[in-house]
């Protein structure tokens, strides 16, 4: 990690040499035959100036050679006072001819050959702009033996046009066998309308230690790649990268001509190592594994996914994470489930934001955080500056299909399957969004292959598309567990027997899953566990420690939509989650708990000290009172002020059914008592009610007797499961 973060920390070093156009150590400049190039821009008034432009044999010509000169301009039309023969050769005055002939008239006194080894041509802009200049030069040269040589190039010129290598490769960094290159142009300060890239030249060359060039390439055109922009290249392409002999690098160089035919005087340049044994790493976004469906939606705001929108929304429903299990990932099915899939490659996505000193530099993360695209090797995680070409997918055993946002692929084979082979072009060759998958697990599987053609190794998830299992088939009851140990104010074995008594079998068996593990964080109750169930009861007995509801809105919500029923057994944590979710997640406590403002409930006390005033609940009709335990009761503080208040009330229009009652502790009890001002308030108020599916208790039910307990929940669980009896009796 400490290699790839140093290496992270020489891409800004690298952007600043990239953008001042910077050359390699050892670039020279691409000449042909004997021209040399030059210009100049020579100010005049306001913004107007003259662009000089010079042409030279250079010093490598012949003693007493003669030269001939043809140019080409972008207008067609020669410099003004040049002319030029049928052919284009320009005219000189012969030797010893009459200066008052003027050139353009025939006769002896000219001719195409002439002494001048160079020449200049100005051009005068206009509104700052340049209208027309020299774009190509021929040049013949003539020894004294009469041989002549004949040389051509486009003008070539630092002022005109320019360009830049758009790469990370720090210079003499390690690479792979597989690297590409972004060309850019880039216009300089004389301004010629339409001087654009029509291609870019480019080679590789073989450097010493010393960065001297002892192997020279042979240069290419872009036009030769797919796009004229991007130079791509591994060990099968022409020219080829291959690794380098020891204390040895590989120079990439190149530079731009223009449509005009106008080429970049002087190349730029990169120089780095390649090396071999790199390999990409493939992974699946798990924190994009989402569904929206019938029986998989959000309602709750506070969900990771809620806005990301991975999936359009669906009237109220939002997309949502499938439900994390030990064999991998789980949703309930349904005919109009959408499932999303993202998939990418190490170095992709991450952070620069150092998490403790000494780490500063590049992490890896997941796609929620910024886009940079890096090529990590899999074992080392280091940058070999490569890409990943393409992904290779699999979907339960077969190739995935060949989806329709997907481009040019193609089936292929290796380690021992058979894939599709999807391009790496765009966002959407990284995701996608399955529908209509049957009931039961799917498989998805991936490789990444960069541009080595190096595949990674597969990686895969599991994902259990469940039947929606509808009420009628449903059976028994769930205990939910969001209670951690205390022994003083929630004994495990005691508060573990005390449900397992209490409840009734008759509906069916009893099934236990935890929400609060003794160590680590709170976790969410899967629906496609519950939905096998009549009705869940969900108990958070310790008053002071939290209730999970709110990561369990999402689940709770698909269950009780699903025609479930839900008991909830809490104390004062209740009031402290619901005045939470009040805010949060309004939707929620509307529609299932009937609370529509933070008036509606309270907490009697948020200590064990004061306000010590619940002693019973009393039920409507006389349905089987609740008392609290006191002489027998485990928590030495109920024992001792013989009361409770760590307890959430709620106000007498909630309940829309059945209903209990604060029972308070008269005002002339011994221990404690209330004043006639708490007397009144708190026994006009309610601990316990229905509101549609769901009873929702703010005492902790443990807390009370459980000869109370036992026929209380028979009723309450008849009035919440009576539409559900079959023709002859419960289910």
């Amino acid at each position: 990690m400490n290699k790839l973060m140093r290496s992270f920390l020489g891409l800004a070093l690298l952007a600043v040499l990239v953008s001042c156009g910077r050359s390699g150590p050892t670039a020279p400049q691409p000449i042909a035959g004997t021209l040399v190039f030059s210009e100049d821009k020579l100010p005049c008034d306001g913004d107007e100036y003259i662009y000089r432009q010079g042409i030279s044999a250079g010093p490598a010509v012949p003693e007493n050679a003669l030269f001939a000169w043809r140019v080409e301009t972008l207008s067609g039309e020669l410099p003004q006072g040049w002319f030029a023969d049928p052919e284009g050769w320009l005219w000189f005055r012969a030797p010893g001819a009459d200066l008052e002939v003027s050139l353009a008239e025939e006769g002896p006194h000219r001719s195409i050959w002439t002494t001048r080894g160079s020449l200049s041509f100005d051009f005068a802009s206009s509104e700052g702009k340049i209208s027309n200049l020299v774009k190509k030069v021929d040049l013949r040269v003539k020894s004294k033996d009469s041989q002549i040589n004949t040389y051509s190039s486009g003008f070539k010129s630092d002022r005109l046009i320019g360009s830049l290598i758009n790469t990370a490769i720090e210079p003499g960094a390690n690479t792979g066998t597989g690297i590409e290159f972004a060309l850019r142009e880039v216009i300089g300060d004389i301004y010629v309308d339409g001087l654009y890239a029509d291609h870019f030249m480019f080679r590789l060359n073989i450097l010493n230690k010393d960065l001297e060039v002892i192997s020279e390439g042979v240069w290419h055109s872009s036009l030769e790649m797919a796009d004229l922009r991007k130079v791509r290249l591994n060990a099968t392409t022409d020219p080829a990268l291959s690794e380098n002999a020891h204390n040895q690098y590989t120079q990439f160089e190149s530079y731009v001509v223009s449509r005009q035919g106008i080429e970049e005087a002087t190349p730029q340049s990169v120089y780095f190592r390649v090396r071999g044994n790199f390999k990409p790493k493939a992974l699946i976004y798990t924190q994009a594994l989402a569904a929206l469906g019938e029986h998989h939606y959000s309602v709750n705001p506070l969900e990771q996914l809620y806005y990301k929108e991975l999936i359009p929304p669906a009237a109220l429903h939002n997309n949502r994470s499938l439900w994390e299990t030990d064999a991998g990932w789980e949703a309930i099915n349904s005919p109009d489930l959408k499932l999303h899939l993202q998939w990418g490659y190490l170095g992709q996505y991450g952070s620069t934001n150092p998490p403790w000193p000494g780490m500063e530099g590049f992490i890896p993360g997941g796609p929620f955080d910024k886009e940079f695209n890096l090529c990590l090797d899999a074992v080392t995680e280091t940058n070999y500056h490569s890409q990943v070409a393409h992904f290779d997918l699999r979907l339960d055993g077969v190739p995935f299909p060949a989806l329709p946002q997907f481009i040019q692929t193609a089936q292929i084979t290796h380690h021992g399957k058979t894939w599709l082979r999807v391009p790496n072009f765009y966002e959407d060759s990284r995701r996608c969004i399955l529908t209509g998958l049957a009931d039961g697990e799917h498989v998805f599987e991936v490789c990444a292959v960069d541009l080595q053609s190096a595949v990674s190794d597969p990686v895969s998830v599991t994902i259990n598309l469940a039947p929606f299992v509808h009420r009628t088939q449903r059976h028994g009851l769930l205990i939910v567990d969001d209670t951690r140990h205390s022994a003083s104010m929630a004994p495990e074995s005691y508060v573990d027997g005390f449900y397992d008594s209490v409840l009734p079998t008759d509906w069916g068996p009893l099934g236990h899953v935890d929400a609060q593990p003794e160590i680590g964080s709170a976790l969410t109750v899967s629906p496609v566990l519950m939905q096998n169930y009549l009705a869940v009861i969900w108990h958070s007995d310790n008053p002071t420690s939290n209730i999970n509801l709110p990561i369990n809105v999402d689940p709770l919500e698909i269950y009780l939509n699903a025609g479930g029923a839900v008991i909830i057994s809490a104390g004062a944590n209740l009031y402290n989650a619901l005045f939470s979710l009040r805010l949060e997640a309004h939707g929620f406590v509307s529609e299932r708990f009937g609370i529509e403002s933070l008036s509606d409930l309270g907490a009697v006390s948020n200590t064990w000290y004061s306000n010590v005033f619940f002693v019973r609940t009393e039920a409507k009709d006389n349905q089987f009172d609740m008392d609290l335990m006191i002489e027998d009761a485990f928590n030495p503080m109920v024992r001792l002020r013989q009361g409770l208040g760590l307890v959430t009330w709620f106000d007498p229009s909630l309940a829309a059914g059945c209903y209990h009652a604060f029972g308070c502790k008269p005002v002339d009890h011994p221990i404690y008592p209330p004043t006639q001002e708490q007397y009144n308030f708190y026994s006009s108020k309610h601990v316990g009610y229905q509101h549609g599916r769901m009873f929702v208790f703010g005492v902790p039910l443990s807390y009370l007797e459980p000869q109370d307990v036992e026929p209380a929940l028979d009723v309450i669980l008849q009035l919440l499961l009576n539409q559900d009896k079959l023709a002859g009796g419960r289910l």
